[in-house]
């Protein structure tokens, strides 16, 4: 048995989670080696891949594992033959927690985080905005920081917005690599079918919770100047639950009201803006420029 701390969460697993950060704490979680059923009896919902009710939620990645996550406490795995570790690990830390943490009453957002000035700023955006490459960026900038992909939210007895840390790696694809500098081959891929790899940042990686202060949301554009602008109203509410981690799993987990209400609390009290970029001038010094001067102009 091997135990680990991310996202939030002590986790007792069967499996060698190398991504993660070991730790002697209690368990709030458990990873076990299983037989998985093929469906779920009379599933609420169903989507590419899954299927979930209330309670319950079944991954099934061909060729890689089929995947059972149960009351927020509990992820089963059985692996297919002949199934990569990494790919094992890769879905399993990704949808597969992503569920459980929706199941235990957590707002999972779809993001990366940076450490600025001791305030959690997440940047999201769709895959392929350049979340995780900007927050690259800022991290070769001197910048800690603590997740990338999920950035799980919580409330605090105060009922501010805390973000817990993940893991200390950044997922990159090849171009993306490059452009901050470094050489693929020190990388390992995230899956050998993918230009996709694992950036490990243990020096640049915060280990602790922090209050979120704000999201940029990263919004791709065929042409257009990098230019940021503040989301208020109405469309603050939308962008939070538009850029939820795996938002298409709360119907059938019967999570919507809570998601709802979560994000009722949370929008208030952080600044929600929009970075729109065009494709063809991503310069990332630029941007990431004009992102951390924007930061710091109301951080200060």
């Amino acid at each position: 048995m091997y135990k680990y701390r991310a996202f939030g969460v002590n986790i007792l697993s069967d499996f060698l989670l190398p991504e993660l950060i070991g730790t002697t704490g209690g368990e709030d979680v458990r990873v076990i080696s299983g037989k998985v059923p093929e469906r779920l009896d009379n599933p609420k919902t169903e989507g590419v891949c899954y299927q979930a009710s209330p309670g319950i939620f079944l991954l099934n990645i061909k060729d890689v594992a089929r995947y059972m996550v149960r009351n927020g406490s509990e992820i089963i795995v059985e692996a297919y033959p002949r199934a990569a570790a990494e790919d094992i690990r890769l879905f399993l830390l990704g949808s597969s927690f992503g569920a459980l943490l929706h199941q235990r009453g957590y707002l999972p957002f779809h993001g990366s985080v940076v450490n600025i000035k001791g305030k959690a700023i997440i940047f999201s955006g769709v895959s392929g905005s350049g979340k995780s490459t900007l927050a690259g960026a800022l991290q070769k900038r001197g910048y800690q920081v603590l997740s990338d992909d999920v950035a799980n939210i919580s409330l605090d007895s105060n009922q501010r917005p805390l973000v817990h840390p993940s893991y200390p790696q950044i997922k990159l694809w090849k171009d993306s690599l490059l452009k901050l500098g470094e050489e693929p081959t020190l990388h390992k891929k995230l899956r050998k079918k993918l230009d996709k790899y694992g950036m490990q940042i243990q020096s640049g990686y915060f280990n602790e919770s922090l209050i979120l202060a704000a999201i940029y949301i990263l919004i791709p554009m065929n042409s257009g100047n990098n230019e940021i602008e503040p989301i208020t109203g109405i469309e603050k509410f939308n962008a939070l639950r538009k850029n939820t981690y795996r938002y298409t799993y709360l119907a059938g987990l019967d999570l919507s009201e809570q998601h709802f209400i979560s994000c009722t609390k949370i929008a208030p009290s952080i600044r929600v803006k929009k970075i729109t970029r065009g494709n063809s001038s991503f310069f990332l010094e630029d941007l990431t420029d004009a992102v951390e001067k924007d930061i710091l102009s109301w951080l200060e």
